[in-house]
């Protein structure tokens, strides 16, 4: 396995409505992974290659989709007042007690998501994640009471029930059988420093970028 990071530029840089951002701070890189099967592949079966991404629990997932779709509930109790459901995103409030975990399929997924939370004295974080999927593809990663329920591209965990609460979110690959090298791509942007405030740089971001309901 191989791991290729270079800086990415603000997507937001030639974006004259946003221009002015003061105090926004930004940080960017793109991920590429590539893993290659040596030897029988065929005897190793199918994989999926993760992109998994850490982040501090309290937020507010953000997945935009391309119409209604109702997550999948990998485990746990999601809560309803938690998980909002529009027809162009998907919003959980990352917040509960306990560990959870949902999945949405490649058909529904647009290849970004967002995390927004808050930093202290009125400030938030949001940080974009860009990565590629294919709606043909057969993705593995299925939940343990339903083996044969495949095609979830994005998964996302929230875990509050040790001493370091965090949510874990992650997109796969399609399988790959056989040998020869597999890979993907993934885009991480932040942007820090942002009031939170209705209209304020962390809606207008997220409204640019994912496409966020207030």
């Amino acid at each position: 396995m191989t791991k290729e990071i270079v800086p990415a530029p603000s997507p937001l840089r030639r974006e004259a409505d946003l221009a002015d951002l003061a105090g926004a701070a930004y940080a960017g890189f793109r991920l590429r992974t590539t893993l290659e099967i040596i030897g029988d592949g065929e005897a190793a079966g199918p994989i999926g290659l993760w992109s998994l991404l850490q982040l501090p629990h309290g937020g507010d997932l953000l997945v935009p989709t391309y119409g209604r779709t109702i997550p999948k509930v990998y485990f746990g109790a999601v809560r309803p007042e938690d998980l909002t459901v529009s027809d162009r995103l998907v919003r959980w409030r990352m917040r509960a007690e306990g560990e959870h975990k949902i999945g949405l399929r490649a058909a529904s997924v647009t290849g970004r998501a967002g995390y927004l939370h808050p930093i202290g004295c009125g400030l938030w974080d949001l940080v974009v994640r860009s990565f590629s999927v294919d709606p043909s593809g057969e993705y593995v990663d299925v939940p343990a009471s339903a083996p044969d329920d495949l095609g979830y591209a994005f998964q996302a965990c929230n875990v509050a029930s040790g001493p370091r609460p965090l949510q874990r979110r992650w997109s796969t690959t399609p399988r790959r059988s056989g040998k020869g090298p597999a890979g993907r791509g993934a885009r991480t942007s932040r942007r820090s420093g942002l009031p939170g405030k209705r209209g304020g740089p962390s809606g207008r971001i997220a409204r640019k970028l994912l496409g966020k309901e207030d």
